[in-house]
């Protein structure tokens, strides 16, 4: 019998064995009874690992468009990855939830809301300060013969490259 291969909502792919000729709806039936859970989409991930697995994965997505160019075709694949990245991990630093609590009980509430995010936020920054701090280093160390002026200047500005040129 031959094997067939599908990828289930849940993002999982399964193979399962069948008669020759077998449809698609037919192999999905059998998947799905083999494997109930495979109907239902993947959860988010979450947690402060997953936060900064979305940050590094939207700064190299950054990355990668700024790379290609500027032109539609790659501002379009810039924000299929963004959303395929926004499906696969939890918004855990939501703005929206901080003014939603705040229009709801006011600024207490909103900040007991915001509080517990800031690692959430941090972790998903986190590939972009590092990319700051490295252009720093590197400006800093391409200033060093002009001096503690030129340190400082290198590193501000090699700060800003290493922040905006993604």
């Amino acid at each position: 019998m031959p094997i067939y291969s599908i990828q289930a909502p849940n993002g999982k792919t399964y193979r399962i064995e069948g008669p020759e000729g077998a449809s698609q709806d037919e192999v999905i039936d059998e998947v799905l009874r083999q494997h109930p859970e495979s109907g239902e989409a993947a959860k988010p991930k979450e947690g402060i690992l997953a936060a900064l697995g979305k940050g590094a994965e939207s700064y190299a997505s950054q990355v990668r468009t700024a790379l290609q160019g500027p032109s539609a075709e790659s501002a379009e694949a810039g924000i299929a990855r963004g959303k395929d990245i926004n499906t696969r991990y939890a918004n855990q630093a939501d703005p929206e939830k901080v003014i939603e609590a705040y229009q709801k009980d006011g600024a207490l509430s909103a900040l007991g809301t915001a509080v517990p995010m800031v690692p959430y936020a941090i972790a998903e920054q986190a590939p972009t300060f590092a990319s700051a701090v490295a252009g720093a280093q590197l400006g800093q160390k391409l200033g060093t013969p002009f001096g503690g002026a030129g340190r400082l200047a290198g590193a501000g500005l090699g700060a800003l490259v290493g922040r905006f040129a993604s």
